[in-house]
């Protein structure tokens, strides 16, 4: 069976490896359009078709987007961004008039997922364990928070309420007794002093969130879900706690499960998504940020051996799921792996 397939942003690291593996299904026939806003996405040549957007946030893309789909007579529609995701669901009426199905779920829901302020706020009033946060909307917040917290824990956590990949955190932790390197992601302190001191040359972006610093390892945790009922759970343990793409540990955790089903309920999600999930010093797991869409990793569940991707396309079609979990732990760098692929 033919399916014709748009994947937006294909620009991501581990994109070719998520397209190769996609390509890999034994029930469909795939023929893959990517676009990206980049002439020179990575995933280009592994597709299709490409072909170059404007930015999510642009009064244009929907327009763009909708080109494509009549051009191509795409069937089903992978957002990959978060920008993207909300444009699209916004215009969902759009793409389903001309016969394409969107893999996301309403925009309502969307917009909470993209905050994290509000998707802390709102999984508070469901009743799932939070750790100590504020929301700071200025500056000043951010230096009353941020002290109260270092006085409280000796450590904190600053990051945008909205932004994807992990980008602009501050970690200010006095119980580090060497200073880690900042990376383009990441800023250490380690001391509410030292912070203090260059805080007036930071940029922050509003609002932020000011939280408990929670303990490494970083686990990504992917939900597949269809009318708020768990399809697929995949708990995956970084390798590295700020690169993502830098390899994962596939592991059962009956405790991290058990989380993602109480997310994929109180959302009542469909299709494929991602949370952050890390522990606290007393072993309770949290959610640090719930993505909008599906994983910037999500290659390495396909290359542990669970075709999710595949799954979400029978999810469009209402074909039943033939394969829904993986049952023993894997260590997975997708870095390496595409040689070995197409030997």
């Amino acid at each position: 069976m033919i399916v014709k397939v748009l994947l937006t942003c294909v620009g991501g690291g581990l994109v070719p490896q998520m397209i190769t593996l996609f390509r890999k299904s034994k029930r469909y026939h795939l023929d893959i359009v990517g676009t990206d806003i980049s002439k020179n996405a990575v995933g280009k040549k592994f597709c299709d078709q490409f072909f170059v957007v404007p930015k999510g946030s642009s009064s244009h893309y929907v327009k763009k987007i909708e080109f494509i789909v009549k051009k191509e007579k795409i069937d089903l529609i992978i957002p990959t961004s978060d920008e993207e995701a909300v444009a699209l669901a916004a215009k969902r009426k759009v793409f389903e008039k001309i016969g394409a199905k969107l893999a996301c779920t309403d925009i309502a829901t969307l917009r909470i997922l993209r905050d994290k302020s509000k998707t802390f706020q709102y999984m508070e009033k469901a009743g799932i364990k939070m750790p100590k946060w504020y929301c700071a909307k200025n500056l000043g917040e951010i230096k009353k928070y941020g002290k109260k917290m270092v006085e409280e824990y000796g450590e904190v956590v600053i990051k945008p309420a909205i932004e994807r990949g992990g980008r602009g955190v501050t970690i200010i932790s006095e119980q580090t007794k060497r200073k880690k390197k900042n990376t383009d992601r990441v800023s250490f302190y380690t001391s509410y002093n030292e912070f203090s001191k260059k805080l007036p040359s930071s940029k922050f972006s509003f609002p932020s969130i000011v939280m408990e610093k929670l303990q490494d390892p970083v686990f990504d945790v992917d939900m597949l879900a269809w009318k708020g009922d768990p399809v697929s759970i995949v708990a995956r343990r970084r390798l590295n706690p700020i690169y993502p793409n830098l390899g994962h540990l596939i592991v059962q955790n009956k405790e991290l499960t058990k989380l993602a089903k109480k997310i994929i309920s109180i959302f009542n999600l469909s299709w494929l998504y991602d949370c952050d999930v890390m522990f606290s010093k007393n072993k309770v797991p949290h959610v640090i940020e719930i993505n909008p869409r599906q994983s910037g990793s999500v290659a390495v569940s396909l290359a542990a051996g669970l075709p999710l991707l595949e799954n979400v396309v029978a999810l469009s079609l209402g074909q039943k799921i033939k394969n829904r979990n993986i049952t023993a732990e894997k260590k997975i760098k997708l870095s390496t792996s595409l040689k070995a692929l197409n030997r």
